[in-house]
């Protein structure tokens, strides 16, 4: 996170996604479960790359909220001319695309 203020600085959109911590568990969990016992491929991991699973990174990911939101809150204050998207549902990834296709912005 030390290069956030630059990047910030440089960005015209800011999105930032706030989904439930334990929806974000879940879904790693579930990640890892497939790939391990189902033998699932997904097209985001590169061969001979194997998938991982840590105390480590379950830990990060039930502390983010605690460790960044005041942060992210501080910065949003700090750059209120620029658009920030806040998405915290697949209700709103789902709308948030919707409206990217419709404008003919390439994500």
């Amino acid at each position: 996170m030390h290069s956030l203020p630059l990047r910030l600085m440089h960005a015209d959109i800011i999105i930032y996604f706030k989904t439930n911590r334990i929806l974000c568990l879940y879904r790693i969990l579930k990640r890892f479960i497939i790939r391990q016992f189902f033998a699932q491929t997904f097209p985001d991991r590169a061969d001979n790359c194997p998938e991982c699973l840590s105390l480590k990174i379950l830990r990060y990911t039930w502390n983010y909220h605690k460790r960044w939101n005041s942060l992210i809150e501080k910065y949003h204050k700090e750059t209120s001319l620029k658009s920030w998207i806040f998405i915290q549902t697949s209700t709103d990834v789902e709308m948030f695309l919707n409206r990217a296709q419709k404008s003919n912005h390439i994500l």
